[in-house]
Order: structure tokens, then C-alpha cells, then sequence
């Protein structure tokens, strides 16, 4: 029963997902077929859905000018800069909750925020690094426990659970990061390449 709960919210949230925003480039999807088990099909899907919002975010982080990295709606929001780099520090740190040792760019990631000045190459590494590090993580559940419950710092969760935290996570990060290029007046490349609105 848990695995039909479980499976119709993966469901609903990528639909969510898709309906909301266009992938870059049309991937082909994993057939499914009898020999598929739910588990190996929900982990196909979450990790499918973190490469199309790796390739968008970093669409936008690619064709935001250097400039705009430390600028920031107001004073009390994060700057372009530093939303790329949260995202990568979620995607570098939530897969420790299902047993995934963070690897050693998520203390760079953080000393990085702490200088302030923030480089568009550096940052873009690292939110390539992050998603790539998310990717393989989630791969590296083994389906039989994917929707197992384990007790993780005094709560109760399954790795399916906190592996979708993470995705609408980095698909609620995308969708401020649309709003921040769209500010700046420049339009994501799924909306028609990148130009200046009104130019």
C-alpha cells in the first residue's frame, strides 16, 4: 500500500513538473515493461527529472551575464550567485540522508559562499558537480529499498521519500531562477534562445 501511495505522489509530481516547464531536448523515455518493478521505475523517473532540471538550470546559469551573479531582487534575497550555488550545497548534502557520503565539494561549496565575490565559471562546475553527484546517488539505492523506511536522525523516512524532497527542491530553485532571468529582462532558451526581452 505504501508503494501505491508512494508511487501515485511520483506520479502527480512529475506531471506537475513536465506540465509546467519544457525539457530543452525531448529524451526518450525508459520503456516499461512487466520486468520493471516499481521501485526501478521510480528511480528511472527521479532520475530522469534531475537531468532535465540540471540541463535548464544550468541553461540559465550558462546565459546569465557575470554581472548579474551578485545582483539580487532586494536586499534580503539571495543573489543569482548564490541561489546556484544553495542548489548545489541541497544536491552535494541530501543524498547523506539515505547513506550517501557528501563529498568534499560540499565544504568547498560552502567556503565558497563565504567570500562573497562569486565567479560564473566556478559556480556553474559546481552546480554541474552537484547534480551529477544527485544522479548517481539515487542510482546507487538498491531497488529493494528504495521505498524501505529507515530512521534517520530521530525520523522515520525511505529514501524514495527524501529523494523527491530533493527533486521538487531543485525544481522550486529553477523556478525562482526563471524568475531572476526574467527580471533581468532575459529570456530562458527553451522560450526561443536567449535574447533580451524587448531588444
Amino acid at each position: 500500500m505504501r508503494e501505491v501511495r508512494c508511487l501515485l505522489t511520483l506520479c502527480l509530481t512529475l506531471a506537475a513538473g513536465l506540465a509546467a516547464r519544457p525539457a530543452l531536448a525531448a529524451a526518450p523515455e525508459p520503456p516499461i515493461t512487466s520486468a520493471t518493478s516499481p521501485s526501478a521505475f521510480a528511480k528511472e523517473q527521479l532520475i530522469h527529472q534531475l537531468g532535465e532540471t540540471q540541463k535548464m538550470m544550468v541553461a540559465i546559469a550558462e546565459g546569465l551575464p557575470p554581472e548579474t551573479y551578485d545582483w539580487r531582487p532586494n536586499e534580503k534575497m539571495r543573489s543569482a550567485g548564490e541561489m546556484f550555488l544553495h542548489t548545489a550545497r541541497a544536491n552535494f548534502a541530501q543524498p547523506e540522508s539515505w547513506g550517501v557520503k557528501p563529498p568534499e565539494e560540499l565544504t568547498l561549496c560552502g567556503n565558497y559562499l563565504d567570500q562573497g565575490k562569486l565567479e560564473k565559471a566556478k559556480v556553474i562546475d559546481m552546480l554541474r558537480k552537484s547534480f551529477e553527484h544527485a544522479r548517481k546517488a539515487v542510482a546507487s539505492v538498491p531497488d529493494a529499498d528504495f521505498f524501505k523506511t529507515f530512521k534517520i536522525d530521530n525520523r522515520e523516512s525511505t529514501p524514495f521519500e527524501d529523494v523527491l524532497a530533493l527533486v521538487n527542491r531543485d525544481s522550486e530553485n529553477l523556478g525562482r531562477m526563471i524568475s531572476y532571468s526574467m527580471l533581468k529582462g532575459i529570456i530562458p532558451p527553451w522560450m526561443g534562445g536567449w535574447f533580451t526581452s524587448g531588444s
